[in-house]
């Protein structure tokens, strides 16, 4: 302990205070630099002495650099393959985007990939334990592949997010959807705006396919001309955090651009393993 104390309150002043004899071969010269340990430098490592880093996942160390450990690593599902025209899925057996050959999605989408395996668990981590770190986790990885699948989001003025019902925010927290848009905007140099309510309703975590798409339709307005001037150009992009029919994306999309906004791109972490690009694009074109 009186090492650590000594390096805390030592001041790296000129004065020469050590216990070493004058002409001993291991005293240092007066010319010689002197490599004094930094207070921030023995705070932080005594910080990572008490509480190590451990995987997002589980109690494991990460890999060097990494937020995730060996095992959490290899369970994380690969990077979807995109259309080039569309983004939203890669090509199936017949060598071609089933969406596109469904008719042109409302909107292209970026995504990390399919909702399983250790992303499946990282977003239900984020979302029941309201993890801001697992948010900026995913938002680093989408901000990495972002620019070269879509250029055009230079051309963006905000993220905006799909929103929680304010009654579900006071008693739930923010949705994790907000929390992905918060630092992905940061890092896409875009600002984050609230430019959307959502209307009273059931959860969607169980219902059925037809029930999420008929309570979707109608389930967002935009908030007051007030708060939409802060999009100013009016082109922005919508982030939710996981895909599934796409019934909120297209219901939320539709309330924006009635306020005279323009979505210009689909932003969300994951896709659901049963959405079926075929059925779900078809929707959006009617």
């Amino acid at each position: 302990m009186i090492p650590l104390l000594y390096q805390l309150s030592y001041t790296g002043m000129g004065t020469d205070d050590s216990g070493i004899a004058s002409g001993c071969p291991d005293r240092r010269s007066s010319s010689a630099p002197v490599d004094v340990h930094r207070p921030d430098s023995v705070l932080a490592s005594l910080v990572a002495l008490l509480w190590p880093e451990s995987c997002r996942l589980c109690a494991c160390p990460p890999r060097p650099g990494r937020s995730l450990c060996g095992d959490c690593q290899t369970r994380l599902p690969p990077l979807s393959p995109d259309c080039c025209r569309c983004l939203h899925s890669g090509p199936d057996r017949a060598g071609g985007c089933r969406g596109c050959r469904a008719g042109a999605p409302l909107r292209p989408m970026i995504h990390l990939s399919t909702h399983e395996g250790a992303l499946r668990e990282l977003i239900l981590l984020g979302k029941r334990q309201h993890r801001d770190d697992v948010a900026e986790l995913l938002s680093t990885a989408l901000s990495a592949i972002i620019p070269f699948r879509w250029p055009g989001i230079r051309h963006a003025s905000a993220v905006v997010p799909v929103p929680r019902h304010w009654l579900r925010r006071c008693t739930q927290g923010v949705s994790f959807a907000e929390r992905l848009a918060i630092p992905l905007a940061s890092k896409l140099e875009l600002r984050c705006r609230h430019l959307l309510r959502r209307r009273r309703g059931p959860t969607q975590v169980s219902l059925s396919v037809g029930r999420r798409k008929s309570l979707a339709a109608g389930a967002f307005q935009p908030r007051s001309p007030r708060h939409l001037a802060l999009a100013r150009p009016n082109k922005v992009v919508l982030i939710d955090d996981v895909y599934t029919t796409g019934a909120t994306l297209r219901a939320a999309t539709r309330a924006l651009e009635a306020s005279g906004l323009e979505v210009q791109l689909w932003i969300v972490a994951s896709v659901s393993p049963g959405s079926d690009p075929g059925r779900d694009y078809g929707m959006a074109t009617r």
